[in-house]
């Protein structure tokens, strides 16, 4: 069997953690697989494009799968879907093959109306193929595609499924004691969602907030999981009480290139205490091994996730109040919440693990059909 993946193999840690975890649940070993990166259809790559060409080649092979990612973002009125995913109708339509929509993350920019009517067309095009099956992930993006499509398509036909994050290089926890980690990031900001919150604001708070745990003999790790991470992070450290730098603030390696520097990173997962994460995987990675997390949201993928997996409580959204919501959260969790968080979190895992396998024997059962 000859599958086509066409996904981003090298753009942030959650890519290496999707695909690991997905080629592992599937057992992806036992076929041949051709990795193709959509990264070189970006316009500032530009080095592929959804063609004649292209379809040729998808259909020497048996199947093709496209994602897990948010390649469903739809914000880009040149493109015929309103995606990064420019495809047309005749493209579409010459692709003879079965076709996966791999756990997709949908995200929307609102006042792009061209896109998103676009995106509509392409929805529907494809929901009326034979040979797409569309799988979104669980983290709001079925909410926030019946948001788009209106009234009359909330039973729309798509399976949700969990991220294949969730699955990687599961391993039980033990709790640790005095280390806190965090995943800060600056991306995705809107004056709607955040409140009008500016990121320069937002550092300060955070950096606040650190200082606060490092008083209370706490030791901080950073995790990194863009190459956007760094300059959020330079912001933030450069205003730590240098008195730590020393001897309570770490670095986790970054790693976008390898499921061993995914692997490394997981095990520094595992140091902590608690895990105040922003980047969605580096919430699925204290959530696959039931360390207490904070959710703190800078976009509605975020809330959406937590509010799917009965969390959100545990979720705090960016905006000019985040500092004492935060630190409110944090020390709930000294004060014992960690305990509640836990066994939520292994609650939530139980139900994550049982749809995941329900998943990939789905995903079996469509390649050899």
């Amino acid at each position: 069997m000859n599958i086509l993946h066409i996904a981003s193999f090298s753009g942030n840690v959650g890519d290496i953690l999707n695909h690991s975890g997905f080629y592992s649940a599937v057992h992806m070993d036992k076929f041949h697989v051709t990795p193709l990166e959509i990264r070189r259809f970006y316009r500032n790559v530009n080095d592929l494009n959804f063609d004649e060409q292209l379809v040729s080649y998808i259909n020497k092979f048996d199947r093709l799968i496209i994602g897990g990612g948010a390649y469903f973002d739809i914000r880009y009125a040149d493109s015929y879907t309103g995606t990064t995913l420019d495809m047309s109708d005749d493209f579409i339509d010459k692709i003879d093959i079965p076709v996966l929509v791999n756990a997709m993350g949908i995200d929307v920019d609102y006042s792009n109306q061209c896109a998103i009517d676009k995106f509509r067309h392409f929805f529907a095009k494809i929901c009326a193929k034979d040979n797409w099956e569309i799988t979104l992930r669980n983290d709001g993006s079925k909410n926030r595609l019946c948001k788009l499509l209106g009234n009359g398509h909330d039973s729309v036909n798509v399976k949700v499924v969990p991220d294949n994050g969730y699955v990687f290089n599961f391993h039980s926890y033990e709790r640790k004691t005095g280390v806190v980690g965090l995943s800060i990031t600056n991306d995705l900001f809107t004056d709607e969602f955040n409140d009008g919150l500016l990121a320069n604001y937002f550092n300060q708070m955070i950096t606040r907030v650190c200082n606060r745990l490092l008083e209370r003999d706490k030791k901080l790790v950073f995790f990194l999981h863009a190459p956007q991470d760094i300059e959020t992070f330079h912001q933030i450290y450069t205003n730590l009480d240098k008195k730590y730098f020393r001897s309570k603030i770490n670095i986790a390696p970054f790693d976008v290139s390898s499921v061993e520097g995914a692997m490394r990173l997981d095990e520094y997962y595992r140091q902590c205490e608690l895990v105040i994460a922003m980047r969605f995987h580096s919430n699925i990675l204290a959530l696959k091994n039931n360390i207490p997390v904070i959710g703190l949201a800078g976009h509605e993928q975020i809330t959406g996730m937590y509010s799917e997996l009965g969390l959100s409580d545990q979720c705090v959204i960016a905006n000019p109040q985040v500092e004492d919501c935060l630190l409110e959260k944090i020390y709930d969790y000294n004060n014992m919440g960690w305990e509640r968080a836990m066994q939520s979190e292994q609650r939530v895992m139980s139900r994550i693990k049982k749809d995941h396998d329900n998943y990939s024997n789905f995903v079996n059962e469509w390649i050899y059909a």
